[in-house]
């Protein structure tokens, strides 16, 4: 059905009053236009909503030759494969858990004042530049539960994760039937007939707003022609057929089975090209049965230096670094399904947190691990005095192909 101005109808009030609610456009994070192939096709960002125990993640030496504390003992048989970074943080931001959704931006969402892209994170930075190259821009994913709100758009919008397994598993690989497809089409026509309509009454307005509405009028604009795109960008993938894979998702999905089952959905998603940019969250809240602790993530992590609940958070910590260590080398062993080397030397993985310690609610000296790529890893790197992590992501988003020289509040690049 091809809607019309008599279908939608706003007031000039109406109008004015959704000007200062353009948050509700979050569709800048994806860009329709083709862009070249950069030199790491991919990046994953896994994220930790609560840190890493310091004494157990950190090494106490530098260099290729230092000693794997408790918890990284579980990669360590991949030590060549990453880097271990000390004195990483967001070095302007405040302490606590409002702060840890800074962890891929280093901008506090309420602090965005001044800042073109508000506080967007890499990965929906990157998504932009991937653009409809792939059927999915990024995904966000969260195991079983959501975390401390890891990914935002450019307008200041929080991207929700898909916490459901089954569903995400679905969009990347389950085909829809031809009715499916026709009624995807026709809802973004529909969409499309809504933008046209809408903007026409916009430019009714526009001569008859103030200065600083016109600033909100040329967002909206923008907002409104980047949803047009990111729906022809849906249009583009509707009718073409997903890949198939030689995957089932788990019977049990206990956090035991759940865990390595969002990996090996992330390794299926960047292998088959259906994605390029993916950050997956471990959960604040689950249940921590499944793999022998008592009490959940969450109460173990504000354990006030108890020594039982240090040794629960260790084995908590320990089970999700096998599981990433387990991805990080499986990725290592496939041949790239695009080009030379493997898939891990073309993908950057970046794993962390925008919190250090969970039980003093810092976010000082954050719990930084990078891994893939071409980079020059075997090393824990301590930097002399708190360095900003926004370099990091800085030097991987040019490295991915990004033409920037600066990533929101970065002061310049990393040498690894």
């Amino acid at each position: 059905m091809k809607i019309s101005d008599k279908n939608i109808y706003i007031s000039r009030k109406t109008f004015l009053k959704g000007l200062t609610g353009l948050s509700l456009f979050p569709f800048l994070e994806a860009n329709a236009a083709a862009a070249p192939a950069s030199k790491f096709k991919r990046m994953i960002f896994i994220s930790t909503p609560f840190g890493m125990i310091p004494q157990y993640f950190k090494p106490t030496e530098t260099g290729k030759d230092y000693i794997a504390p408790k918890v990284l003992k579980a990669m360590d048989h991949l030590r060549d494969k990453y880097t271990v970074f000390s004195n990483l943080e967001h070095v302007n931001t405040g302490n606590g858990h409002h702060y840890v959704h800074t962890y891929l931006s280093g901008i506090s969402r309420v602090h965005t004042a001044g800042h073109p892209n508000k506080n967007q994170t890499i990965d929906q930075l990157a998504a932009e530049y991937v653009g409809n190259q792939t059927r999915f821009p990024s995904l966000v994913l969260g195991i079983g539960g959501a975390s401390e709100k890891t990914s935002w758009s450019r307008n200041g919008i929080y991207i929700r994760p898909e916490t459901k397994i089954k569903v995400a598993y679905k969009k990347l690989f389950v085909q829809n039937s031809t009715v499916q497809k026709k009624e995807n089409m026709d809802l973004a026509n529909n969409k499309t007939s809504i933008i046209e309509v809408l903007n026409r009454q916009a430019k009714a307005f526009q001569g008859k707003i103030s200065q600083k509405d016109s600033e909100k009028f040329a967002e909206y604009t923008e907002a409104m022609n980047t949803l047009d795109k990111k729906i022809n960008m849906k249009k583009h993938w509707i009718n073409a057929d997903k890949p198939k894979v030689d995957y089932k998702l788990p019977d049990q999905l206990d956090m035991d089975q759940l865990c390595p089952a969002f990996f090996d959905l992330c390794y299926w998603g960047l292998y088959t090209n259906s994605t390029r940019i993916i950050s997956l969250e471990f959960p604040i809240h689950f249940p921590t049965s499944s793999i022998n602790v008592n009490g959940g993530y969450h109460a173990n992590s504000h354990h006030g230096q108890s020594e039982v609940q240090l040794l629960n958070m260790a084995q908590i910590e320990t089970f999700l670094l096998e599981n990433m260590a387990k991805f990080i080398e499986k990725m290592a062993k496939t041949p790239d399904p695009e080009g030379q080397g493997t898939m891990l030397d073309n993908t950057m993985v970046l794993f962390g947190s925008g919190m250090s310690s969970s039980t003093k609610h810092s976010n000082r000296d954050l719990p930084i691990l990078l891994a893939g790529g071409d980079f020059n890893h075997g090393s824990h790197i301590r930097y002399k005095k708190p360095t900003e992590l926004t370099n990091l992501l800085l030097t991987m988003g040019q490295n991915f192909g990004l033409p920037i020289d600066k990533f929101n509040v970065s002061n310049g690049t990393l040498e690894i």
